[in-house]
């Protein structure tokens, strides 16, 4: 089994710190913000990831074997230029270059699209998480058993509990 690198290691500890730290915060005020938060939380760093891997799986492993072959096809052209030019291939060689290369590009373009997914959901949930924090907190600020500064508190810590 390969050992997580380093950098992900820290990654996953500080998330979790943070996460620990903010439900402790948000549990101060009503332990039903610390449940939502943590749940929204949680969705946005294990099950949101975990999609975006499968489905970029497969176009990650294309662009690998793509970019391997089209650094071979360049060896080559480079190497066994002159045997082109003297056997009229030259043009044949340039067609399957392109070709590849441009499936390469569409492979790219379909992981970015996989990539900005992730992205435009991880937003989708953050702000989801803030909806939820103020349908939670509003009753509780208008029945003056919160104190309506702590609002904005909940929210700004919301946001960035997802930066």
């Amino acid at each position: 089994m390969h050992e997580m690198p380093i950098i992900n290691k820290w990654r996953l500890t500080i998330s979790f710190l943070v996460l620990i730290l903010f439900t402790v915060l948000f549990s101060m005020f009503n332990i039903y913000y610390a449940f939502a938060l943590a749940s929204v939380y949680l969705i946005s760093g294990i099950l949101l990831p975990y999609l975006t891997f499968i489905l970029g799986k497969k176009h990650t492993y294309k662009i690998s074997n793509l970019r391997q072959i089209l650094t071979e096809l360049s060896v080559d052209q480079i190497q066994g230029m002159n045997e082109l030019i003297a056997f009229g291939k030259v043009n044949s060689f340039a067609d399957k270059y392109e070709s590849i290369n441009n499936e390469y590009v569409a492979a790219q373009r379909k992981r970015a699209l996989i990539d900005g997914l992730n992205e435009s959901l991880l937003g989708f949930l953050m702000y989801f998480a803030v909806i939820i924090i103020l349908v939670l907190a509003i009753p509780d600020v208008t029945s003056n058993t919160l104190d309506g500064v702590y609002l904005s508190v909940l929210v700004l810590g919301t946001m960035a509990v997802f930066e």
